[in-house]
């Protein structure tokens, strides 16, 4: 029987790549990076200014939708170049992998 899941790290974050692409961003990582945003989505939708209004249903494809305008309000306010913006590609919160010297 095969897994379900690949055995580490390495070949999850692989199979990401292949099903998603190279530019998979996580915008629960890229808020770590700007201290006026913090919180669940509601809450980094509301600092961003946006209408989350849509939330009150909590459907997958709201939550979807609300994720797509965070991501784009946070791409347009702080990342000036697409180069700041791929160092972050295929980083997933919580499955980072720290390199040590």
């Amino acid at each position: 029987m095969q897994p379900f899941l690949p055995p580490n790290l390495c070949d999850f974050l692989q199979l990401v790549k292949f099903f998603f692409g190279y530019k998979v961003y996580d915008v629960k990582h890229l808020i770590r990076f700007f201290l006026n945003l913090h919180g669940g989505l509601d809450k980094v939708s509301e600092s961003l200014g946006l209408d989350n209004s849509c939330r009150n249903s909590h459907h997958a494809g709201c939550d979807s939708l609300v994720t797509l305008h965070v991501f784009n309000k946070i791409k347009t306010l702080y990342f000036h170049t697409e180069l700041d913006l791929q160092k972050h590609a295929g980083v997933l919160y919580g499955l980072e992998i720290i390199v040590t010297n």
